[in-house]
C-alpha cells in the first residue's frame, strides 16, 4: 500500500468521496491504505456525499430533457397522422367525393378513432400535457431551478471556506517556521 498521494489522485478521490462513494472502496481501488485516506479526509475536512444532491439534480435534469424530447417526437408523430387524415378528407371534399361504400366509410372512421385512441394512450404514457398542465409543470420547474441555484450557492460558499481554511493553514505553517527559526537563534532545540 502506498502512503504518498499525488494531487491529481487526491482530487479524484475527494471528488468521488464527496459524490458519495465509500472511502474503503476508494482506498482499495487506488491501492492506498485506508488509514492514509481517512487521515487525509479528516485533515482536509472532506464530507461524504456533499455533492451527491447536485449530481442527483443534474441526472434529474438530463432525464427531464430526454423525456421532453420523446414527448415532442410523439406529438409530432400524431400531428403528422392527423395531417395525413385531414389531407385525405380535404382531397375527398375537393373532388366532391364521399366514400362510396360502407366499407370505405367504416375504414375512415376506424382510422380516425385509432388515431384518437393512440393519442390518448400516448398522452397517458408520455405525460403529454394540455396548456394548464404545462403551466403547472413550468411553475414546478421554476421552483426546481431556484432550489438548484440555492444548492450551487452553498457549494460555492463551501469552496470559498475550503480556500480560506487552506490559506489559514499555510499562514500557521509560516508562523510555525518563523517561531522555529527564532527558537534556533536562541539555542533552543526544536523536535522535528
Amino acid at each position: 500500500m502506498i502512503n504518498k498521494v499525488s494531487n491529481a489522485i487526491k482530487k479524484e478521490i475527494r471528488k468521488r468521496f464527496e459524490a458519495g462513494e465509500d472511502l474503503k472502496e476508494l482506498a482499495y481501488e487506488f491501492r492506498l491504505s485506508y488509514g492514509t485516506l481517512r487521515n487525509l479526509s479528516s485533515k482536509e475536512k472532506w464530507q461524504k456525499g456533499i455533492n451527491s444532491t447536485l449530481l442527483y439534480l443534474q441526472e434529474v435534469q438530463k432525464d427531464v430533457e430526454q423525456h421532453l424530447e420523446e414527448k415532442e417526437e410523439i406529438k409530432g408523430h400524431y400531428k403528422n397522422l392527423h395531417k395525413s387524415t385531414l389531407a385525405y378528407l380535404i382531397e375527398l371534399e375537393r373532388k366532391k367525393e364521399r366514400p362510396t361504400n360502407k366499407g370505405r366509410e367504416d375504414a375512415l372512421r376506424t382510422r380516425i378513432a385509432t388515431h384518437r385512441d393512440g393519442y390518448q394512450f400516448a398522452k397517458e404514457l408520455y405525460s403529454i400535457m394540455n396548456s394548464e398542465e404545462e403551466l403547472d409543470y413550468k411553475i414546478k420547474l421554476a421552483k426546481y431551478e431556484a432550489y438548484k441555484d440555492e444548492i450551487l450557492v452553498d457549494e460555492k460558499e463551501r469552496e470559498i471556506k475550503l480556500d480560506s481554511d487552506l490559506i489559514d493553514l499555510k499562514l500557521k505553517k509560516i508562523d510555525l517556521k518563523t517561531k522555529e527559526i527564532k527558537a534556533k537563534a536562541y539555542g533552543v532545540v526544536v523536535d522535528e
